[in-house]
């Protein structure tokens, strides 16, 4: 029964697909009786192609997601955010100034953002001097800069906006700390931050497509660390679809 219906649907299509290179049918016909009802439930699927027609689901299950072989003769190996994301080959340089980490600050606003800013300015002498002191002990530069996303996800929106307020108030700065510490921490040895409290953000960094988080991301992942909290992780989740499983 299952590699019956298989076999309709990639006779409607001229797909010419031995099924005995794919054995997962029943996932297969799952997800496109789901997206043959519900394709118009989520602006992604549009975004990727899907119009309601079988060719189309296929095309998008085969390329954007991995349920289906690849369609002959197009040039498709793996969904994008199966592949590897472009090496980065810069070295981990340590810095001795803290100016270009103030810029990386500049997306964030509210008591919790200044917050954050003013403590790495208030600690700069101390993390320069730590700086100095790395440079006079190493004598040669080995490690790779490494590409970092920093997302407090408890900064982000409505929920942001009540934990600012809290800040104001006096309220748990702890959290904030830390992010101020780490944000400098990694500045300091030479990698490459991106710091973000805006989900808009987020989905822009991460190559997430339009709509609701139904589809996986347009692109590997861009970034080599992610340090995020509860709220972030179920950020990212609701924004990468199926990817969100592969990177797990």
């Amino acid at each position: 029964m299952k590699s019956t219906f298989l076999l309709l649907l990639l006779s409607q299509t001229n797909f010419s697909v031995s099924i005995s290179f794919f054995s997962n049918t029943n996932t297969l016909a799952l997800h496109s009786q789901f997206l043959q009802a519900r394709w118009d439930s989520d602006l992604c699927y549009a975004f990727y192609g899907v119009d309601g027609t079988t060719c189309s689901i296929l095309t998008y299950l085969s390329e954007r997601e991995d349920f289906c072989p690849p369609h002959p003769g197009r040039n498709h190996s793996a969904p994008p955010w199966h592949q590897q994301p472009h090496t980065h080959k810069e070295k981990a340089e340590v810095r001795t100034t803290l100016r270009p980490l103030y810029e990386v600050f500049g997306g964030i606003q509210g008591p919790a953002g200044r917050f954050i800013r003013s403590r790495v300015e208030r600690l700069s002498t101390c993390w320069i001097k730590a700086g100095h002191r790395i440079r006079e002990n190493t004598t040669k530069t080995t490690s790779l800069q490494k590409r970092v996303l920093l997302y407090p996800g408890v900064l982000s929106g409505s929920a942001g906006q009540r934990f600012g307020a809290m800040v104001d108030q006096g309220g748990p700065l702890g959290e904030l700390v830390q992010w101020a510490d780490l944000s400098a921490s990694l500045f300091i040895l030479g990698h490459n931050l991106t710091f973000t409290t805006s989900q808009n953000h987020l989905h822009s960094v991460i190559g997430a497509a339009p709509g609701k988080g139904s589809c996986p991301i347009q692109m590997p992942l861009p970034f080599d660390l992610i340090y995020t909290d509860y709220h972030g992780l179920a950020h990212l989740q609701g924004a990468m679809g199926l990817a969100f499983n592969h990177y797990q």
